[in-house]
């Protein structure tokens, strides 16, 4: 069971955007929306308005140009993003 656990941790991808103008604690839950709504579903969304970073675990069969896309169009500027290797 703990090889099959690491395998699929294995296929999650992280990427880690750095959003501008996340300055407000609102703006969490309308990243979590924005992003939630993408198919496939990310495995998780953590937006921080401390850091201005959001973090987003997923399959890689949702493209980081996916999730750059939605949260654009939702209004947020990211600045810069940073990929797990």
């Amino acid at each position: 069971m703990e090889s099959l656990a690491s395998d699929v941790s294995a296929h999650i991808h992280t990427t880690i955007f750095l959003v501008s103008n996340l300055d407000c604690p609102s703006y969490n839950s309308a990243i979590e929306e924005t992003l939630y709504a993408l198919r496939p579903k990310p495995i998780s969304v953590s937006p921080s308005i401390v850091s201005q970073w959001v973090t987003v675990r997923h399959a890689p069969s949702l493209a980081e140009s996916a999730v750059t896309k939605a949260l654009t169009k939702a209004g947020f500027e990211i600045c810069d993003i940073v990929r797990d290797s």
